[in-house]
């Protein structure tokens, strides 16, 4: 649900909020005005039975040990002592022992502990001695691995806390959101997120959504006052409660209640709920899960044979608690984590935060990125270019007002403002001589801001300055001011400032309208006042391309990702500045025309449109949903409130450093800059996290899966263990040391060259053929040993050994990579783990202690030369194997393809065009 606080997490950075401006009404509840509370006080956390949005905020801040001042530092200080964190869940990190304990939690590694008790009760001691030390290095390997990505990701978040404006020592100022306190005063603008529950001291205009908590899809106005002690939920019109959001307007909030208190909290710790799985770990779950029910039916299989064979109990069972440990990829969930979380570095160092590391699997998925022009395909910089009176001719007076409309706005900072107050600035212009009487925020319905001033030189009358959308604003307007008068407002006026409106937008300007009105004075106005408005002016601003967009967007096609552009401007100027990055700029539809077109039409339409204009925050999700229909991964991105639902829809959200607060919690990944080139980077990062960890899961299971097989072909054929349980466990281990080091592996250039999506399919074809390929192997091994060299027991675990080890590890180099294995360079640290596990593999037989400790004999040259030929077969085997396979895959994926674009291509025929 866009605009939750997510539990456990926090978000960031600061929303850039404007002060109240001098002069501006603010109407406050009687709360009484005093000093900043003292320390001290027995009791200042709201009672639950007292229901404090029912009681009078006089008695409230008293209880809370309040003022309008807020709290003192010192008291804030004390009561985040006495009552912990506003978090409705534990953020600790867990500690290092902690961590380490839960390695113990994996049921393979009990599965162990098992296997060595059994030895110990059967005092074969030294089988248990190396199981548990097998147990031990293996936990302590996740560990290490598991506490590293921790704390990467600990780095990552503090760069991503919440921090909001209170009011402490009676000064504004700005702490983390885990730090708000019961009785702290809270100032709120549009776009922040509510910290805490609380009540209304003072309120302008104030529309919170309240959708996370009651379901309602409408913005509700909230104001002081008192509400009925039973009053439901979304009837405590005085109260904002944490995980809400605010549309529009101001205010500030007396918190009441905070982390658990809270009613989002209760509500999170009845229901305990976890974060929806994404694809990809939907896929290692099932994947998983398939194999220990084929690793189940193996061990048994294996264990039955062996007491049929009369076989000692104490090493069948042994022999089975290995079988199932190394048959098993359990450093799965360790080597996920730590992939995604060295992925998650590489592109924090790139200017790309991952706020849920889950996500950089489905950025490497996705294939559609819906995004906004302004910062991304423009410069971002933009600047009053002029303000032009109704005959286009420019107009200091026109400045002048849309200088004050900009310097007396108190609500959420933008750009255009800060445009129209620098060229103020610029040309001398000031606020001397007026006073602000209120003001209308700006909304995403009216689409316009009104502010109300006094000027010195007439009291009598105050000023109404609007501003807006072109359409919104001269929709009010009844009036045209003319050399200095006013005249009505004709339609023939009105197609004349419509053709130039459309004029300049066609040149890439963005055209807002300013309307003006001379009431008598009075004390308050209402959205009801923006009537009968005498249209004043045009502001014309320019916000240029950017240099380079057009080649990233053209690279990011290149990786199969199609760009459209959604955007609130009119479709004149969106169209200009997609034609100059080279986007097709009469593939266009507009917002009304969206509003007119049904699901159905929308599917069809939304994948063969790359331009959306004048769309509102519901036709931004509708989109989004739209194009997700038709199965692509949609990514978004966005950082305005009106972007929050989408962020939330989107596969990947992707927001920026610098957005509001309820766009960036919703968001998945935050760029440190609005900039494509990053998002490209980030997608580059993220395909390389995503076939990293692709490669552990293909490598260890095709091995694990034909050790399987061998093992189960061996064992009724053998009149002894193929291998000890202790041989089987020491295989195992030095196997996994190269794969902690598969995150930091090289990625093929072309392998990242297009989406990457989860496919079970072709991981247990692929698990197939090269796990029979492995078997079809040891069965040859198996041939030459008895037949070649009539090896007995001992000599066949040690050949057999060192054979299995290196062939798991040999073909890692070779199955790593869809090139010939010489032809891509592993990664320095993954080649030099692997060549470490191969000497030591080569070295233990004749290392005596070492050697008779793991039942094992010196190879003699034959033997070790018969050992390598079989490794080097196997390996060759495997490579051309590896084409075959590519190839069949490659015509599967294009047959696909064709199939799902004559599908599209039926269902669109007869559609019509976009735009």
């Amino acid at each position: 649900m866009s605009g939750f606080v997510k539990p456990g997490f926090e978000g960031d950075y600061l929303v850039r909020i404007k002060p109240p401006s001098r002069g501006r009404r603010i109407s406050h509840a009687g709360l009484p005005f005093g000093a900043p509370a003292q320390q001290g006080m027995a009791r200042v956390q709201a009672d639950p039975g007292s229901r404090y949005w029912s009681c009078d905020l006089a008695a409230l801040a008293a209880q809370l040990s309040s003022s309008a001042q807020g709290l003192s530092s010192a008291e804030a200080a004390a009561r985040l002592q006495r009552y912990g964190v506003n978090a409705v869940e534990d953020v600790a990190r867990l500690s290092a022992m902690r961590l380490y304990a839960r390695q113990f939690e994996s049921p393979l590694v009990l599965i162990l502990i098992f296997g060595a008790g059994l030895a110990l009760a059967l005092a074969e001691w030294m089988e248990a001695g190396i199981i548990l030390s097998i147990v031990f290095g293996s936990t302590l390997l996740g560990f290490f691995q598991e506490y590293r990505a921790s704390a990467a990701v600990e780095q990552l978040k503090r760069r991503l806390a919440l921090t909001c404006r209170v009011l402490r020592d009676g000064a504004e100022t700005t702490v983390p959101a885990s730090a708000i306190v019961p009785g702290d005063v809270v100032l709120l603008s549009a776009g922040n997120l509510v910290p805490a529950d609380g009540v209304v001291i003072a309120a302008n205009d104030f529309l919170v959504s309240e959708a996370s908590l009651t379901g309602e899809a409408y913005p509700v106005e909230k104001r002081p006052g008192v509400v009925a002690a039973d009053a439901a939920l979304a009837a405590r019109s005085n109260c904002a409660f944490l995980g809400t959001s605010v549309r529009s307007g101001t205010a500030r909030l007396l918190v009441a209640e905070t982390g658990r208190r809270t009613v989002f909290g209760s509500i999170a710790a009845r229901l305990k709920t976890r974060a929806p799985e994404t694809e990809f770990q939907r896929g290692v779950r099932q994947f998983g899960y398939l194999l220990i029910r084929v690793m189940i039916v193996i061990v048994l299989f294996v264990l039955t044979v062996n007491q049929l064979l009369g076989r000692p109990v104490v090493d069948s069972l042994l022999f089975a608690v290995a079988l199932a440990v190394g048959l098993s990829p359990e450093l799965l969930p360790a080597i996920v984590s730590v992939t995604l979380a060295a992925g998650a570095r590489a592109m924090a160092r790139n200017g790309v935060i991952v706020r849920r590391l889950e996500s950089i699997e489905n950025l490497g998925s996705m294939d559609v990125l819906c995004t906004d022009k302004t910062a991304t395909l423009t410069a971002g910089v933009i600047a009053l270019s002029e303000a032009v009176d109704p005959q286009g001719v420019a107009s200091g007076r026109i400045r002048t007002f849309a200088f004050l409309n900009a310097a007396f706005e108190s609500g959420i900072d933008n750009p255009l403002d800060a445009a129209l107050v620098a060229a103020g600035r610029a040309h001398g212009l000031t606020t001397e001589g007026y006073r602000k009487i209120d003001e209308i925020p700006y909304d995403f319905r009216r689409k316009r801001l009104t502010i109300v001033v006094e000027e010195a030189r007439d009291p009598a009358h105050h000023l109404i300055v609007t501003k807006g959308a072109f359409s919104s604003v001269l929709d009010i307007c009844t009036t045209v001011e003319t050399d200095d008068a006013e005249r009505p407002l004709t339609p023939a006026m009105r197609a004349e400032y419509d053709a130039y409106y459309r004029a300049k937008g066609m040149e890439g300007f963005r055209v807002l309208a300013l309307a003006i009105r001379r009431p008598p004075a009075r004390e308050r106005y209402e959205h009801a006042d923006e009537t009968g408005m005498c249209f004043a002016g045009l502001l014309l601003f320019f916000d240029p391309p950017k240099e380079d967009a057009r080649r990233i967007i053209d690279d990011l096609t290149a990786r199969g990702i199609g760009i459209k552009v959604i955007s609130g401007d009119n479709r004149y100027v969106t169209a200009h500045v997609a034609q100059a990055v080279g986007l097709n700029p009469q593939s266009l539809l507009t917002g009304e025309q969206l509003a007119a077109m049904s699901d159905q039409m929308l599917r069809r339409a939304a994948p063969r449109t790359a331009l959306f204009a004048e769309v509102d925050p519901q036709q931004k999700e509708r989109i989004v949903r739209a194009l997700q229909h038709g199965g692509h991964v949609v990514g978004y991105l966005g950082d305005g409130i009106n972007d929050a639902p989408s962020l939330h829809a989107a596969d990947v959200g992707i927001s920026v450093d610098q957005a509001v607060d309820v766009a960036r919690e919703s968001a998945d990944i935050v760029l440190l800059r609005p900039d494509l080139q990053a998002l490209r980077r980030g997608v580059d990062d993220g395909r390389r996290t995503f076939l990293n960890t692709l490669k552990y899961i293909r490598i260890t299971t095709s091995a694990n899966f034909g050790n399987m097989i061998s093992m189960a072909l061996a064992t009724p054929l053998l009149p002894f263990l193929p291998l000890a349980a202790k041989q089987i466990l020491l295989n195992n281990f030095l196997s996994d040391l190269p794969a902690a080091a598969i995150s930091t592996d090289n990625v093929d250039p072309e392998a990242s060259a297009k989406p990457q999506h989860w496919q079970i399919a072709d991981l247990q074809r692929f698990m197939i053929v090269f796990g029979l390929i492995s078997s079809a192997f040891d069965l040859i091994t198996f041939g030459a040993l008895i037949l070649l060299f009539h090896a007995g027991e001992t000599l066949f675990q040690t050949m057999w050994f060192v054979l299995s080890l290196l062939t798991e590890l040999a073909v890692a180099m070779v199955l790593r990579t869809q090139r010939a294995a010489w032809r891509s360079r592993p990664s320095g640290f993954l080649l030099w783990m692997t060549l470490a596990a191969i000497t030591v593999a080569l070295a233990l037989p004749y290392v005596g202690p070492l050697a008779a400790m793991f039942g094992f004999v010196p190879l003699s040259g034959a033997q070790l030369a018969a050992t390598l030929a079989i490794v080097a077969g196997y390996i060759a085997a495997t490579e051309a194997a590896k084409h075959r396979f590519y190839r069949a895959h490659t015509r599967r994926a294009r047959g696909h393809a064709a199939h799902i674009h004559g599908a599209q291509h039926s269902r669109n025929a007869g559609g019509q065009k976009p735009g």
